[in-house]
């Protein structure tokens, strides 16, 4: 009942507001009606809006009198300045770059990513964040389940060879890392993130077979997903702090990697770092256009 009056509430508001429709910001809040059970951006919403900050904000009069019934609205630059600032680092350029190749896009996701990266160190630069937000576009499209107008809606994301998720994760790869590399220490903080136990997939109990079935069912939360991601990009970068290199490797391995680079190969010419590049600047021209048209 909450969010659907708080729903109504802001929709209601905004689509009142002359100004509404010129706002740049790349979260596409004109589509707030289209933002299905989203509710922690829906609520970050209702917050701006119901401060008595931002009600003085909108309004305030021209005369200062207060038996004046005038109304000043803010300049989009002011309304766009005070929403993004109210959301988290980097949640507008990620969602934005999301949503365009994932329209059922739910925020949890978004805020999940930004998390990881944040706690693994991979958004020091805008740079560094700019790949890891086009590698989830190769990957999968942002999506750990297909769309609804998908001919597999609802549906894991599944690659031919196996991988899964919004991370595109092998059930071998996920199963390794747990069992030969996380550490008690990386286990904690890996829960502080928010992903589920794995000590019965490690145990010394359960076999290979089983450990590798057993990932395959933890990877198909899209929250462990993204945190083994994080934890394997870190672990990667710590080894070798070349984000290209790293970007390699984890799609061709250690030894794709190394053999590439033997032949001679440059970096910024792999197919992987340019699937990269070219989903990225696809959504980069698409969230313009969307503000351009706004």
């Amino acid at each position: 009942m909450l969010t659907t009056l708080g729903f109504v509430l802001v929709t209601n508001i905004l689509e009142k507001i002359w100004w509404f429709k010129n706002l740049s910001v790349s979260l596409q809040l004109t589509k707030l009606k289209g933002m299905k059970n989203d509710n922690k951006t829906l609520m970050i919403l209702i917050l701006i809006l119901s401060t008595g900050f931002i009600s003085n904000l909108l309004y305030r009069n021209t005369s200062h009198n207060e038996n004046s019934d005038s109304m000043v609205f803010l300049d989009s630059d002011t309304i766009t300045t005070t929403v993004e600032s109210t959301l988290p680092n980097n949640f507008v350029y990620t969602y934005s770059r999301f949503k365009v190749f994932n329209p059922d896009l739910d925020s949890s996701t978004v805020f999940t990513f930004n998390k990881v990266c944040g706690y693994y160190d991979l958004d020091t630069t805008t740079e560094m964040l700019g790949w890891c937000v086009g590698q989830i576009l190769l990957e999968s499209g942002a999506k750990q389940y297909h769309q609804a107008s998908h001919p597999k809606a609802g549906q894991l994301v599944r690659s031919s060879g196996g991988a899964i998720g919004i991370a595109q994760i092998l059930p071998s790869t996920a199963y390794g890392y747990l069992k030969k590399y996380v550490t008690t220490e990386d286990a904690i903080d890996m829960a502080s993130l928010g992903c589920t136990p794995f000590d019965f997939i490690v145990a010394d109990s359960c076999s290979r077979s089983s450990g590798i079935n057993l990932s395959r069912e933890w990877l198909k939360d899209e929250t462990n997903n993204l945190i083994l991601w994080g934890y394997i990009m870190r672990r990667k970068l710590n080894q070798r702090p070349n984000i290209l290199k790293v970007l390699i490797t984890y799609n061709a391995g250690t030894s794709g990697m190394n053999t590439y680079v033997n032949n001679g190969g440059q970096l910024h010419n792999h197919k992987y770092v340019k699937g990269i590049k070219k989903k990225l600047n696809y959504a980069d021209k698409e969230v313009l256009m969307t503000s351009y048209n706004h």
